[in-house]
């Protein structure tokens, strides 16, 4: 009751926004802050709501109660600095278990199997993924929505930095310190499509017929094995790409992509006149100073064996966020099947069947008719409030009526310039274009400042176009930070309202240096 109290009377604010989301999704997020999360990090359950509006999702968490649960974490780590090394080990093991039965679950005919074994399928995958979920939340939370750990960093090498008089300054530090070598799924793809790229230009005849596709065109074109040994060669090479990562920009709810993807980013790749061999050298000589680099900016800083373990820490984070979205992504795409198989016993549209929150699979299978009438409410409008240890999801009406008890829109004047968080290095100048799902990408064009809530994986070709990447939400381990640093492309992240700022056409200077965006006119 104490608490119900103390949650009515904080302030909810945003602590995340995506699209390319659904309840089916998210809403594992809930049962994890309530029932996992406690137990595997010992601390207090994370109370929020998601508010969903089509694809559309919005996090909200209690401003005072989502610090406390942060600073609880920071202490933590600042007491025992491997604290997430020790997280990142036991994450890793469950997601190597996510990834054998994704790997189970794509050879399952899942038509030929029994409700139960289906039900069990079903539970067994949410488990998996609360599991992977909770983990990484662990390091996550300090970071989201309070960036805790990283101004602790951040403040510790401005002062660090100034003391000792080392150049260039602490934004270029905390850069090399946050840096990490491992690579997420859509940086191997990358390589491999550059590889692709190879293929292609050693064949007149294949790089007139690449060069030449329009869009759509190259399922039609490549469907089958020509004749050509080149060709061949080809086609055999561009299935195998597309069989390793069709799912690597699955996101929350897809689809995979097939061969019209690579086909349509390696004719762009010829109109830009890229050099193949020249940028896989500079990928792996970038993959290659990490380390050293890191090593180097230790020893200029003259860090203690406890400073280094607390960057440490910081590079285990980004690579937590790293390999469990890759292996969350896969885990989404294994398990289609399986929710196409449930809609379709339960006599339901796919659109519904992503509106189940975790706990209701049973009953869609039973189709019970409560519940089905309730999914069709939920898919234009839901929420799920977890601001008890009892979640419910509401629809229509009665979601608004709750949202708007505990959350106000804050009006934004006019606004000239805006303050995040450097994700990646450098300055740019260009044109603003608001960037959210795909299909706003064709006005995305090269040079472009790309503006978005929050990045996701659909978005990917119109971030290999942009100058730089500002975001409203996100931390150093989002995806825009990830993707903005493999791309090497100036971003700024969390700067709260972006969207509402700026508009398609604005001309904007963007600082990643001291992490301001400038509008110029």
């Amino acid at each position: 009751m104490a608490m119900a109290k103390a949650l009515r009377r904080d302030r909810w604010i945003v602590g995340n926004e995506e699209d390319g989301t659904n309840l089916y999704a998210l809403g594992l997020y809930t049962p994890m802050f309530i029932v996992d999360f406690p137990r595997l990090a010992q601390a207090p359950p994370c109370y929020h709501v998601f508010e969903f509006k089509g694809g559309h999702m919005r996090w909200l968490v209690p401003e005072n109660h989502s610090l406390a649960i942060a600073r609880l974490l920071l202490e933590r780590v600042l007491r025992r600095p491997n604290y997430f090394g020790e997280i990142r080990q036991k994450l890793a093991r469950i997601c190597h278990q996510a990834y054998a039965f994704g790997r189970q679950v794509l050879r399952l005919k899942v038509g030929t199997i029994s409700d139960a074994r289906l039900l069990s399928l079903l539970m067994r995958f949410q488990k998996l993924q609360r599991t992977i979920i909770a983990y990484g939340m662990i390091s996550t939370l300090v970071e989201i929505p309070h960036s805790q750990f990283v101004k602790h960093l951040e403040n510790f090498l401005a002062d660090h930095v100034s003391k000792i008089s080392a150049p260039p300054g602490a934004p270029e530090y905390f850069s090399i310190l946050s840096a990490i070598p491992e690579e997420s799924r859509q940086r191997q793809e990358a390589k491999s499509l550059l590889r692709l790229l190879q293929t292609v230009k050693k064949s007149k005849k294949l790089f007139n017929a690449v060069a030449s596709l329009k869009p759509g065109e190259g399922s039609k074109k490549f469907l089958r094995p020509p004749g050509d040994p080149a060709m061949l060669s080809f086609y055999r090479q561009l299935n195998y790409h597309v069989k390793e990562f069709c799912w690597a920009y699955y996101g929350y709810e897809g689809p995979a992509y097939g061969i019209d993807r690579p086909l349509s980013e390696l004719a762009q790749l010829l109109s830009d006149k890229v050099d193949p061999a020249a940028e896989l050298k500079r990928l792996a000589r970038e993959r290659a100073q990490i380390r050293p680099a890191t090593k180097i900016a230790e020893r200029t800083l003259k860090l203690s064996a406890y400073e280094r373990a607390l960057f440490q820490a910081l590079r285990d984070t980004v690579f937590m966020k790293l390999y469990r979205k890759d292996a969350m992504t896969f885990g989404f795409y294994s398990a289609e099947s399986l929710l196409k198989e449930l809609a379709r016993r339960a006599g339901i549209a796919l659109a519904a069947a992503k509106c189940l929150a975790p706990g209701e699979y049973a009953r869609a299978l039973r189709q019970d008719k409560k519940l089905i009438a309730e999914l069709y409410r939920r898919i234009p409008y839901a929420v799920y409030a977890a601001d008890s240890l009892k979640p419910r999801v509401l629809s229509g009406s009665r979601a608004r009526r709750f949202i708007k008890s505990i959350y106000r829109e804050e009006a934004v004047g006019d606004v000239r310039e805006l303050k995040g968080q450097v994700a990646c290095l450098g300055h740019a100048t260009g044109a603003v274009k608001i960037i959210n799902v795909a299909a706003e990408m064709g006005k995305m064009n090269k040079g472009d400042i790309l503006v978005s809530i929050a990045t996701i994986p659909d978005i990917v070709p119109a971030m290999k176009k942009a100058a730089a990447i500002v975001t409203e939400q996100g931390g150093i381990t989002s995806h825009a930070a990830i993707v903005s640093r493999e791309l090497g492309v100036p971003c700024v992240i969390g700067t709260k309202i972006a969207t509402k700022v700026f508009k398609d056409g604005d001309l904007v200077e963007v600082d990643a240096i001291e992490g301001i965006v400038y509008k110029l006119k």
